[in-house]
């Protein structure tokens, strides 16, 4: 199997985007803007009444500990040739591994993210990008993982692997995330 490759961002903790999304809210209501007429027709901006309510907390209050959040699982990463998005005996040997695993695991979701090196205009490398992709969903299928169970994405070349040139043979990927309740693929969290 080949062995795991850092990608920045890949990697984020799920509170991370609660977080965004919950200061993308907060954001949108405070920039809230209602738009009347005048007495002459023109229009005036009216500001809402009320505004957002946000708890501060005074630094007297006890610590609450969350719960601890499970690190995410690594992914598997399977290497592809120059332009080629069919799966070499190494890549179907790790497809099947990863088969194996989710299909004795009923609650297991794959997500399938295909990668590119900078080589050729980024509409090819999208498209190559996606067709790794699915030659992996492809196999994991072939091999009795529902395709419901799998998402595919296609990244192009704009996720190169960190500390890696561009056009490196290391951005010519797939990244599998495999999703267990308590469990990675190759060993616990």
């Amino acid at each position: 199997m080949t062995a795991a490759i850092h990608v920045r961002g890949e990697d984020a903790p799920g509170w991370l985007a609660a977080l965004l999304a919950a200061l993308g809210v907060a954001m949108a209501s405070a920039s809230v803007v209602l738009f009347e007429r005048s007495a002459e027709g023109a229009p005036v901006v009216v500001l809402p009444v009320s505004t957002p309510v946000v708890e501060v907390v005074p630094p007297s209050a006890p610590v609450v500990d969350a719960p601890a959040q499970a690190r995410p699982c690594p992914p598997t990463v399977l290497a592809f040739g120059l332009a080629a998005s069919a799966l070499d005996a190494n890549a179907r040997d790790a497809a099947d591994a990863i088969a194996v695993w989710v299909t004795a695991r009923p609650e297991a979701t794959v997500l399938v993210h295909g990668h590119a090196d900078a080589l050729g205009s980024d509409a090819a490398n999208l498209a190559l990008s996606k067709a790794r992709a699915s030659a992996v969903a492809d196999r994991l299928a072939a091999q009795g993982v529902s395709r419901a169970r799998i998402t595919v994405r296609g990244f192009g070349a704009y996720q190169p692997v960190e500390g890696a040139a561009e056009e490196a043979a290391d951005n010519r990927r797939v990244a599998v995330y495999v999703r267990s309740e308590g469990e990675c693929l190759g060993g616990t969290r």
